[in-house]
């Protein structure tokens, strides 16, 4: 029997946070979702939790990608990350990859890159 999937949604802005919540209820019932606004609060989950999927803002206040890496590898291989952004930018494959991040989705996005990951 496998475990309910575990996620969290990091970003400043609360509707993305509940429209993302939402979103992922009704594709995946019974997914525990955590929502934090910054990087403290996301330290806290991650310490807190075994997390399986992270949503993560490029612009999350309190935060930048060495503290990504960081929770990364203290959260083990089986953290997926993706980066969302409001911009495009050429430089956000590069930074996913520095990071280790598997996607960066750009905001408002559809159920269908949310049904992949889940």
């Amino acid at each position: 029997m496998s475990r309910a999937v575990t996620l969290v949604i990091a970003d400043a802005d609360e509707d993305v946070r509940i429209d993302l919540s939402e979103m992922i209820a009704r594709i995946a019932p019974g997914t525990t979702v955590i929502e934090v606004a910054n990087g403290t609060q996301l330290n806290a989950a991650l310490q807190d939790n075994a997390i399986d999927l992270l949503f993560v803002d490029v612009m999350l206040p309190q935060t930048d990608g060495r503290d990504i890496m960081k929770w990364q590898t203290a959260a083990g291989p089986q953290t997926m990350i993706v980066l969302l952004s409001d911009l495009l930018s050429p430089r956000w494959p590069h930074v996913a990859q520095s990071i280790g991040a598997y996607d960066v989705l750009l905001k408002p996005f559809g159920e269908t890159p949310i049904k992949r990951l889940i």
